[in-house]
């Protein structure tokens, strides 16, 4: 039976591996988007899923 830390280290390859998905959905569509409000709502995206990914990947780390 996987213990809670073996949970927690799965979990987080989960978000991380979502996380990166997303983004390169996000970074595809703004490579072809036209309208800038589009273009300034995936860039924030884009920036908030960098740092989620960078935060569970810090905590994978530790």
């Amino acid at each position: 039976m996987p213990s809670n830390f073996d949970l927690r280290l799965q979990h987080l390859e989960d978000n991380i591996r979502q996380d990166q998905d997303l983004l390169k959905k996000y970074e595809d569509s703004l490579r072809y988007e036209d309208d800038p409000r589009r273009q300034a709502r995936y860039s924030r995206e884009i920036e908030q899923l960098r740092e989620s990914a960078n935060r569970y990947r810090k905590e994978y780390d530790e």
